[in-house]
């Protein structure tokens, strides 16, 4: 009997110990409690003992429950109901202050937006009114629909039209205003805005070269009709391309008489050489060398070659016409078989301007969809500057433009 009782004294010590470890460890109070008096009361002599079996009090089970963060003591399962928290209440908490605070947010930037959208619309709108009455001086005008391929399109009373337009540059897009007389010559030039390189692209906005297209009318070309800027080709002939850009528009608009079309008799490598120089520029063949298919003179121009690459599908034949100086001055596809290729101009203009230094893969952004073909006509432009290198048509490697 004494070993009984020592076994059931000791079993009520250790529940204890453990409920009162349990209690140092976390703050919370068990939701039940075993008295110390009734853990430590020694059994009736008359009760059954049975070896090694301790007290019930000493013997409860012990449950740790955890949630968010708080602990609950289930002692024998006698505890007060559940009343873990949610995790949902947690995120809650904080996000529904990032919600409030992003959405504040966008309210006051939309807010900015509109009041500086109208404020920028503004100063657009009476820059370009300046740059009219700069090209016509005061005179009554009127915006109306764009031309195709134009930002914005006026009429200047009887006096003409003034056409708004951008041009691809050295450094970027060069926004120009372009003045056109009622019988069709141009009246003058502006330059709204543009980011070409100081002391050499930014010269094209000096008035005095600007006034080298007042007059002029039909297909304008540099070298014959317009100088170009020394050190600054690429902005010079983004400039013309602009204008003789405006003077199509109103052309096709029916406005003004267009330039002469090219002759009918004029066929495949003659016709496309023709358009990428110049309607009126004589052509003579030279003897075809290694690798190309034909080769041209472009008299006061520079040369054509002509030659073929594997696309995707099959041969993409090429024209490839390049200045005395090596720079590309325009490449058109004479044939090809690719299925996924849509005659992108925007791809091929991206070669203008570019010399055999400045040609690379990284200067070229492939077509989506039909990167094959891309890369191939990009391997046959490249091939054409080697050939005219080799022949001593070109230096070997160009100065570039801008």
């Amino acid at each position: 009997m004494a070993k009984n009782k020592k076994l059931k004294k000791d079993g009520a010590v250790e529940a204890a110990e453990t409920v009162e470890t349990v209690e140092t460890v976390e703050t919370v109070e068990p939701a039940a409690e075993v008295p110390a008096a009734e853990a430590t009361e020694p059994a009736a002599a008359d009760a059954p003992a049975e070896t090694g079996t301790a007290d019930p009090a000493a013997t409860q089970e012990v449950d740790v429950y955890e949630t968010a963060g708080d602990i609950l003591l289930e002692v024998g399962h006698e505890a007060e109901p559940d009343v873990r928290k949610p995790r949902e209440a947690g995120i809650l908490r904080i996000g529904m202050p990032l919600f409030v605070i992003c959405a504040a947010v966008a309210l006051i930037v939309s807010f900015v937006h509109t009041i500086t959208a109208d404020v920028i619309a503004q100063a657009a709108a009476q820059q370009k009114r300046e740059a009219i009455v700069r090209i016509f001086g005061e005179a009554e005008i009127a915006e109306l629909e764009p031309l195709a391929g134009t930002d914005a399109f006026f009429s200047v009373g009887e006096l003409g039209w003034c056409v708004n337009l951008s041009a691809g540059g050295f450094g970027g897009d060069i926004v120009l205003m372009v003045g056109v007389n009622a019988d069709g010559s141009v009246q003058g030039v502006e330059i709204i805005s543009h980011s070409e390189t100081p002391g050499f692209g930014a010269k094209a906005d000096d008035p005095d070269y600007l006034g080298q297209y007042r007059g002029q009318s039909g297909k304008l070309t540099l070298g014959r009709d317009v100088e170009a800027i020394s050190g600054a080709t690429i902005s010079s002939r983004a400039i013309l391309g602009g204008v003789n850009q405006a003077l199509d528009a109103l052309a096709d608009a029916g406005l003004i008489e267009g330039a002469p079309a090219l002759p009918d008799t004029l066929e495949g490598d003659e016709r496309s050489l023709h358009r990428i120089f110049d309607s009126y520029a004589e052509i003579e063949v030279q003897r075809t060398p290694a690798g190309a298919e034909a080769l041209y003179a472009v008299k006061d121009w520079g040369w054509g070659v002509r030659l073929s690459t594997d696309g995707f599908e099959g041969k993409i034949t090429l024209m490839v016409g390049i200045d005395v100086d090596g720079v590309v001055f325009g490449v058109e596809i004479l044939d090809h078989s690719e299925s996924r290729w849509s005659d992108d101009d925007m791809y091929l203009l991206q070669f203008v301007g570019l010399t055999a230094d400045m040609l690379t893969e990284d200067a070229i952004d492939t077509v989506s969809g039909a990167t094959l073909s891309s890369r191939a006509i990009y391997t046959g432009v490249t091939r054409a500057l080697e050939i005219a290198a080799e022949q001593g048509l070109i230096p070997a490697a160009g100065m570039g433009g801008d």
